[in-house]
């Protein structure tokens, strides 16, 4: 049984091809647009997975500079003598 209505744009099926898989999209442009949403949502859905870890590593980042920072700055001081 072949799709009446394209998977994507939900248009209208060309006629079907004499031999091989019936077509699921009416065009490529419908079936390229269709590999981008996909990949899309797999990346959003990678990213919301990973964006907690990766904020807490920013966040131990953030308060760790200014601690190297004032270690650099003591460590100058010292050496100047001052």
């Amino acid at each position: 049984m072949r799709p009446r209505k394209c998977r994507y744009c939900r248009g209208p099926m060309p006629p079907p091809a004499s031999t091989g898989r019936p077509a699921l999209y009416c065009s490529l442009t419908c079936r390229r647009d269709n590999e981008y949403a996909v990949a899309r949502r797999r990346w959003e859905e990678r990213e919301r997975r990973e964006r907690p870890k990766r904020e807490a590593e920013w966040k131990a980042q953030r308060l760790h500079r200014p601690l190297e920072r004032w270690r650099a700055e003591a460590a100058i001081t010292l050496l100047r003598g001052s």
